[in-house]
C-alpha cells in the first residue's frame, strides 16, 4: 500500500493472486477496474509526490520475481520499460524521499533509486541485504527509516541522502541597548529553503504572548522593554534538512561595546580613539588617560565627552593609557586600553599595531577611513581619500 497525499486515498495492489486495485478514502473502499500489472505479492510501493504516481516495483508473479516497474497516476497504470534492479526474490521495501525527489528501494538488491526516469543503484554501506523489512521516510528528520527483515530482526536504520540546498546564516542579529520602557528587535537573514525560525533567550525557546511576537519569524521584538528581559538572543533556522543557529546577540541595560579602542596607536596629531554602541543607546562617555579624566584643551584634546576622543597634538606629554568610560541608567562599562607612544606603528599595513598585518588590520583602517580619521592618512598628505587605501593595501600585501 502507498498513501496517495495529493488526492487523499490510499491505494492498495495485489495479493497473493490479485491483480486487483483498490482505494480506501476513509471511508469505504472502492475497486478500480483498470488494466495493469498482473498479480502478485511481495512489492514495493511508494508515492512520488512531485510527480503524482503512486511507483510499484517487483513482487513474485506466477512467472516468477519480477522486476517491473509500474506507476498509478489514479486513473491508470503505466508500466515503465527501463533496466534497473534484477532482483532474486520478492519483498523488497520502497520509500519517498521527498526532500531529494526520489524513490528509495532497499532489499536482497541493495539500494536503489527511482528519480521518475532512471533506477540508480546506490554504492553505500548499509543494511545486511535482507527481504521482508518495513521501510518510511521521516520528513522532521530527511531520513529514510528501515525496521526489521530477515535478517536483521529488530534493526533500525536510517539513510541521510546528500542536502541539496542547505540553510545557513547570512545575517546575525545585533547587541541591543536596553532602554527600559522602549522597544528590542533582533533580526536574522538565511539562505536556503528555510521553513522555521525559532529564537531563543539563554537557551530557552521563545513564544509569542504578553510583550514578546515574532518568536518563529525572522524579526523578534520585545515591547515595553524591562530588565529582566536581559540576555543573549539567538534564532535556530531550520529547513528540510538541516538546521543553523545564528551567533547571539545581547540585550543589556549595561553600556554596550560593540567596538573597543586599538590596543595601540601611533602617536600623531589628529588620532582618534573610539567606541561603537549599538543605534538606541543612551549613554554619557568620558575619555580617560592614565585613570584621570579627560578635558577638551584648544589644540590637545577634543571630544572627550563623546564616542571618539581626537588627539590634536603630537606632543609627548600626550602619550600614555586612554580609555573611555560609558554610562548609562543602569551602570558604567570600561572600554579596553590603548597605549598611545610616538613612533608605536611603524607599519602602515598594521593598522592596529599589533605586529601584524592581517585581516583585522583592513577592518581597522576601513572603520577609521570612514570616519576621516587621521590614523587612515597612510599616505601623510593630509587628506583621507582613495589614494590612503592604495597605499595602505601596498603595505599590507608585502606585510608591512
Amino acid at each position: 500500500m502507498a498513501y496517495d497525499a495529493a488526492r487523499g486515498v490510499t491505494v492498495l495492489f495485489g495479493g497473493y493472486t490479485s491483480d486487483e486495485t483498490w482505494e480506501w478514502d476513509g471511508n469505504s473502499w472502492i475497486q478500480r477496474t483498470v488494466p495493469g500489472p498482473s498479480a502478485r505479492n511481495g512489492h514495493g510501493m511508494a508515492y512520488d509526490a512531485a510527480r503524482g504516481v503512486t511507483v510499484l516495483f517487483g513482487g513474485s508473479t506466477s512467472a516468477g520475481v519480477s522486476d517491473e516497474t509500474w506507476e498509478w497516476n489514479g486513473t491508470a497504470w503505466t508500466q515503465r520499460l527501463v533496466s534497473g534492479p534484477e532482483p532474486t526474490s520478492a519483498e523488497d521495501a520502497m520509500a519517498y524521499d521527498a526532500l531529494r525527489g526520489v524513490t528509495v528501494l532497499f532489499g536482497r538488491v541493495g539500494t536503489w533509486e527511482w528519480n521518475g526516469t532512471d533506477w540508480t543503484e546506490q554504492a553505500i554501506t548499509g543494511p545486511a541485504l535482507r527481504s521482508g523489512h518495513a521501510m518510511a521516510y521521516d520528513s522532521g528528520r530527511a531520513e529514510t527509516l528501515l525496521f526489521g527483515g530477515s535478517p536483521g530482526d529488530g534493526e533500525m536504520w536510517a539513510l541521510s541522502g546528500d542536502c541539496p540546498t542547505p540553510v545557513s546564516i547570512t545575517s546575525h542579529p545585533s547587541d541591543v541597548a536596553l532602554v527600559p520602557g522602549g522597544l528590542a528587535s533582533f533580526s536574522v537573514s538565511a539562505a536556503g529553503p528555510a521553513t522555521s525560525f525559532r529564537w531563543r533567550r539563554n537557551g530557552a525557546e521563545l513564544a509569542d504572548g504578553g510583550r514578546v511576537s515574532g518568536a518563529a519569524t525572522a524579526t523578534l521584538q520585545i515591547n515595553t522593554v524591562q530588565t529582566s528581559d536581559e540576555g543573549e538572543y539567538y534564532c535556530v533556522v531550520s529547513g528540510p534538512c538541516n538546521a543553523a543557529t545564528s551567533d547571539a546577540a545581547s540585550l543589556s541595560c549595561h553600556p554596550i561595546l560593540l567596538t573597543q579602542p586599538p590596543s595601540q596607536a601611533d602617536l600623531v596629531p589628529g588620532l582618534q580613539l573610539f567606541v561603537d554602541v549599538p543605534a538606541n543607546a543612551t549613554n554619557t562617555y568620558r575619555w580617560r588617560q592614565g585613570g584621570q579624566n579627560l578635558f577638551n584643551i584648544p589644540g590637545i584634546f577634543s571630544g572627550v565627552t563623546t564616542r571618539t576622543l581626537t588627539i590634536l597634538s603630537n606632543d609627548p606629554s600626550a602619550e600614555g593609557f586612554y580609555d573611555v568610560v560609558v554610562t548609562n541608567g543602569c551602570g558604567t562599562t570600561e572600554s579596553d586600553i590603548a597605549d598611545v607612544r610616538l613612533g608605536v606603528c611603524t607599519c602602515i599595513g598594521d593598522a592596529d599595531c599589533d605586529g601584524d598585518a592581517d585581516s583585522d588590520d583592513i577592518i581597522t583602517f576601513f572603520t577609521a577611513w570612514d570616519q576621516g580619521g587621521s590614523a587612515a592618512d597612510s599616505d601623510g598628505d593630509g587628506d583621507t581619500d582613495s589614494d590612503d587605501i592604495i597605499t595602505f593595501f601596498a603595505a599590507w600585501d608585502s606585510g608591512c
